[in-house]
Formats: structure tokens, C-alpha cells, sequence
């Protein structure tokens, strides 16, 4: 998800909120585990077609998946990010990671499931450099899934959290944040909110 180096949108500052989360294992299941001195596969950036393909389920919990997800983290850092899913670098596996506020999460084999209202807030993605949409999604939702062990977890999550798993699993499905808006106006300069809840483009 986007970069938080984008302080200010259109004059006005872009407030991060209710970044709170009812799971207590939410730092458990994502520790710096030495990241820092893990190396950060490339960012892969819109039109790679990677970012269109619809991820398989992670299968195997090793240390493969492991040294996967700390090096994840190191490109989220390289990158100023709050969210990034697999097929950012490259990898068509079901998991994502997001860090808000020094708080980690990783979550593999996401299920979602939706909780309450909907709200608009203009979100960015780390492989579409530049580009912004005013985007509708739930407030509240339970993420059903697995931490790096294997052991199935549900997070309650709300406010931006609750957005950026959304914006994730968006993308292990295939979805980007421009299939939200009419593709005739995407490319044009300026910020658009989407008029859907759902994108215009379907991933077979």
C-alpha cells in the first residue's frame, strides 16, 4: 500500500487513524527477526503482469517462508510503505505483511470477511508510483489465516488496518487499486474516487 513519505494529498494532510487492531498477537506473528540485514527483492510495478495473477495457497511453513517474509519487510522499509502483498516482489503466494505505527503483521492464506460500514479514503499502492483513487472499503473486518508457524489466527481489524489487509488481499486475487475506477479516466492526472464497490475488471 501506499507510501508514507505522501504526507500531504491535495493540499490537505492524509490522517492515519484507529490504526488499532483486537488481536494481541498482532507483533507475535511478524517480529523484525533481523530483516534489517535481509536483502529487499525488487518492486514490481505496474503494467508486470505478476501483479494480475490470482496467487496459489501457501503450502509449505519452513524457513523458506521465513527469510520470504523478512525480506518483504525489508522492501516495505526500503519503500516507506504500510502494506505489501507477495506479488509485489514477484511471488504468486497467498500472504501479505503491513507495519503502521512499529506494529507488524504478517498473515498467510488470508480469508476475509466484511464487519461493518463502508467509508471513503484515498489510498496509493506501492506498484502504481504516482497514482491515487478515493476509495470506499469496510471499516471493520476478520482476516482468517496463518502466522509463519503454521497456527491459524483471526484478527479483528478496523480503520487503516482493516484497509490495508483489504488493499492486500486485493492484490493476492489480482486486483489492483486502478480496477476501481473507470479505465478511460485512470491515467489522467488528479486523484478519482471510485463510484463502485467492486473493481470494473474481473481476474479469472
Amino acid at each position: 500500500m501506499w507510501s508514507t513519505n505522501d504526507t500531504k494529498i491535495h493540499g490537505k494532510e492524509k490522517q492515519v487513524k484507529e490504526m488499532k487492531t483486537t488481536n494481541t498477537a498482532l507483533d507475535s506473528d511478524a517480529e523484525d527477526k533481523g530483516c534489517k540485514h535481509s536483502s529487499a527483492p525488487t518492486l514490481k510495478i505496474y503494467p508486470d503482469t505478476v501483479l494480475r495473477q490470482r496467487c496459489e495457497p501457501v503450502e509449505q511453513f519452513n524457513g523458506e517462508l521465513t527469510d520470504l517474509v523478512d525480506r518483504m519487510f525489508a522492501t516495505l522499509r526500503k519503500h516507506h510503505g504500510l502494506g505489501l502483498a507477495a506479488p509485489q516482489v514477484g511471488i504468486t503466494k497467498r500472504l501479505f505483511i503491513a507495519e503502521i505505527e512499529d506494529h507488524s503483521l504478517c498473515i498467510v492464506n488470508p480469508s476475509l470477511e466484511l464487519k461493518s460500514y463502508y467509508e471513503y479514503q484515498i489510498e496509493g499502492c506501492l506498484s502504481l508510483p504516482g497514482k491515487l483513487v478515493d476509495l470506499s472499503r469496510n471499516h471493520q473486518v476478520e482476516v482468517t489465516g496463518y502466522n509463519l508457524s503454521g497456527s491459524k489466527r483471526h484478527h479483528q481489524l478496523k480503520g487503516m488496518w482493516a484497509r490495508v489487509a483489504q488493499h492486500e488481499i486485493d492484490h493476492l486475487n489480482g486486483v489492483l487499486i486502478r480496477d476501481y475506477v473507470d479505465p478511460e479516466v485512470f491515467d489522467l492526472p488528479g486523484c478519482f474516487r471510485s463510484q463502485t464497490l467492486f473493481p470494473f475488471k474481473t481476474i479469472l
